[in-house]
């Protein structure tokens, strides 16, 4: 239980994080962010056993995205769910303890999130640009993600492994 209010906590805080003035001091070249809501759902897809924790925290956070954004409703719902559903299913297979794994893991899941999210613009929104937008933003963002990622992931998992260690 602990572990899981843990999560939501994470999944907040990287939330507000995101969303305040403290993103502009890790922003490169005034355009490439990094996305701290998705690195949070990737730490606890990782660390979660429970499958169904992860995609309902997914879709809720996806879901929270899309109604404080404006834009079309469920994209990011969608795609989040999507992504972290595919990643539990392979989870199994795969080990992400090192730094190159946890880069590896962050770019790849990232650029997947990006594309799709594009993807469904395109097909929904019309929006032109898919291709540019994807090289511009998309794989800058995957890759700063991606560098980003292991530092964070290795917060996460100290802090985490205090508080549940404290908690039991």
């Amino acid at each position: 239980m602990i572990s899981i209010i843990f999560n939501i906590i994470l999944i907040l805080f990287c939330a507000v994080l995101q969303s305040s003035p403290v993103i502009n001091f890790f922003t490169l070249l005034n355009w490439i962010k990094p996305d701290f809501i998705i690195l949070s759902i990737l730490f606890v897809t990782i660390n979660e056993e429970n499958p169904l924790i992860s995609e309902s925290l997914a879709f809720s956070t996806g879901l929270l995205i899309d109604i404080l954004s404006s834009d079309l409703t469920g994209v990011n719902a969608f795609c989040l769910t999507l992504l972290i559903f595919v990643i539990n299913l392979i989870k199994k297979n795969i080990s992400i303890l090192r730094f190159e794994q946890i880069f590896l893991f962050v770019f790849i899941s990232s650029v997947t999130f990006e594309i799709t999210v594009l993807l469904l613009y395109k097909i929904f929104a019309g929006t032109e640009g898919y291709f540019k937008n994807l090289i511009t933003l998309g794989i800058p963002s995957s890759l700063y993600n991606a560098l980003l990622g292991p530092v964070f992931f290795y917060i996460f998992k100290a802090v985490h492994k205090r508080i549940v260690r404290s908690g039991t």
